[in-house]
């Protein structure tokens, strides 16, 4: 009888004795160069709370590792129990070709658990993948010259299990802005319905030479058929999402570099317009001393991200005026209907006439370089000329009031008496022309301030209008921001409002500019740089919370750069920068 209970026992309880077994499986086993997939480790039937890792030092030749994740199960089915432990890993392949995954070995109470070889067919970048999943890159001119605009687009066709698409795009030796926003598109290829995305940038090359781009890579959500949630349907069913790379096959610049000749002056555009117009009427005589306000305007049609010359250089004070320059007003955008970007800007002069009579202002000229045409061009504002009379509400000197009594003879004391008395007479003339110039010079300055308030004004507005971030707002948003690619865009409008970049300015560029522009910008150099490494797969152990947190402490301590220390206005930058 008692034989009968002990195998009635073994018979219900048939996992107590079942053996632990460690298993391997790839999410995939074709993929390509430059793409992720996930190698999931299962431990069934361990003995109990497993602290142990499996030994991943084995695959460091053939995979790079970028995450890990841990999960248990425990499944009753027919009253029959069964566990497991799973390791999943991000993984990406290191080499082209036919990779040999070594067996993992893990430590159990049981003794040490290894899992099968696998084998990983690993194609080159930019073949089609199994899921129909392509991404490819088309690019408007792969031999630009420096400077000089290149359209890359960015085409990614899926059989629509894919979410959030996202790119990755390099920033080595380039200036990327983004002209488009992604969008999504049905279409028929090979007789399959797919979905297409489509998303334009503009790569400006900011040095000569070959730039290796590299392989352009996009990130999406895609279902993972391999997780075990919501397998079993019901009310608490859900589907689960993994993280994918897609990558396009490799891609190169070979950048011309101007002629020595034109290195000083090199501006690449489709099109150049200048416009002055004046605030005052300048066809009518104008008053020695007497500020005129001049606004230049220019329209840079297809320029890159590289910034623009100074205008000061332009036109420079000599003996017949003096210039004062205000910052100039910078705007990017692109053109009406178009995908070509251009730079707007706006300058104002303030051109105070110094000597009486015919002033020229001169021809107001800037080179640029017809990429259409291949020759260099000018825009030019022409010479005016400006009559310029002296100033009626002037103060006469001393000598200009008594040279008329100098040449006058003094014969008697009674004619000295009255001579004495005609000087009086002017002084207090003298003293009346005083008090009129002070209430001229009053109306002249209230003019002068009512004609440039409206344009203060409108500027004011559109600055509301762009609603700049504070250093309080900034702070905010950074400590709400739940991914390093929000952190990144809101770094990038933070640098667009503060310092005029690019709106889509490199992480390392913008550390370039808080290093100029700010003490401890080193160090908010240095934290950049290990954001640019997450974005790019090229850090897995990122911590989003503690990297805000030494941002926001160093950020703190910040302070802005004296204008004594702080280096001269930017202008072409060099022709390999760092």
């Amino acid at each position: 009888m008692r034989f009968l209970v002990f195998i009635i026992t073994l018979l219900c309880l048939p996992t107590v004795f079942a053996a632990a077994q460690l298993d391997a499986r790839l999410s995939q086993y074709q993929v390509g160069i430059g793409e992720t997939l996930e190698l999931y480790v299962t431990l069934s039937q361990p003995d109990s709370n497993v602290v142990s890792e499996p030994d991943v030092s084995v695959l460091q030749d053939v995979l790079n590792i970028y995450s890990r994740n841990t999960s248990q199960s425990t499944q009753i089915i027919n009253g029959r129990r069964s566990q497991e432990v799973t390791w999943t890993y991000q993984v990406e392949p290191l080499k082209q070709g036919e990779l040999d995954i070594p067996s993992i070995r893990l430590n159990t109470a049981s003794g040490v658990l290894s899992t099968q070889p696998l084998k990983l067919q690993v194609s080159r970048a930019g073949a089609p993948r199994q899921d129909g999943t392509e991404l490819q890159v088309e690019v408007s001119n792969q031999q630009p010259y420096l400077y000089e605009p290149v359209h890359i687009k960015l085409r990614l066709t899926h059989l629509g299990d894919l979410r959030n698409p996202e790119p990755m795009m390099p920033n080595t030796g380039v200036v990327v802005e983004q002209i488009s926003h992604m969008s999504a598109k049905k279409d028929v290829v090979n007789g399959r319905a797919v979905i297409v995305h489509e998303i334009e940038y503009l790569l400006t090359p900011m040095q000569s030479g070959a730039i290796d781009l590299g392989m352009i890579r996009m990130r999406a959500s895609k279902q993972d058929r391999n997780s075990r949630n919501g397998q079993f349907g019901g009310l608490f069913s859900f589907n689960a999402y993994k993280q994918i790379t897609v990558v396009a096959e490799p891609i190169s610049l070979d950048v011309q570099m101007p002629s020595p000749s034109q290195i000083q002056s090199w501006l690449p555009l489709l099109n150049l317009k200048l416009d002055a117009t004046w605030e005052s009427d300048v066809e009518q005589t104008v008053t020695v001393g007497v500020p005129l306000i001049r606004t230049i305007k220019v329209i840079a049609a297809g320029m890159g991200g590289q910034p623009f010359p100074d205008l000061e250089q332009l036109i420079t004070n000599n003996s017949d005026f003096r210039i004062r320059y205000s910052k100039p007003e910078v705007e990017r955008k692109l053109l009406a209907n178009t995908t070509i970007p251009a730079t707007y800007i706006t300058q104002t002069l303030s051109i105070i006439p110094l000597q009486v009579g015919e002033v020229t202002i001169p021809t107001f000229k800037m080179p640029w370089w017809d990429v259409n045409e291949k020759q260099m061009a000018w825009a030019e504002i022409p010479a005016q000329t400006l009559t310029v009379q002296a100033n009626p509400n002037a103060i006469p000197t001393p000598q200009a009031i008594t040279a008329p009594m100098a040449i006058q003879q003094v014969p008697s004391a009674s004619q000295t008496i009255i001579q004495v008395q005609q000087v009086h007479r002017l002084s207090q003339i003298q003293f009346s022309l005083l008090g009129l110039s002070v209430i001229a010079l009053i109306i002249a300055l209230f003019q002068s301030w009512w004609k440039q308030r409206t344009p203060q004004t409108n500027a004011q507005t559109e600055a509301n209008d762009h609603k700049t971030l504070s250093k309080k707002q900034f702070k905010q948003r950074l400590s709400n921001t739940l991914t390093p690619l929000h952190v990144q865009q809101l770094l990038q409008q933070f640098a667009h409002e503060q310092w005029q970049l690019p709106k889509n300015s490199a992480l390392g560029q913008i550390g370039k500019t808080m290093q100029q522009q700010l003490t401890g910008g080193d160090e908010l150099a240095d934290l950049l740089k290990v954001l640019e490494k997450t974005l790019y797969a090229e850090q897995a152990d990122f911590d989003l919370a503690q990297w805000k947190q030494s941002w926001l402490k160093t950020w703190q301590q910040a302070r802005p750069i004296s204008k004594v220390a702080q280096s001269a206005p930017p202008s072409i930058g060099s022709l390999n920068p760092v």
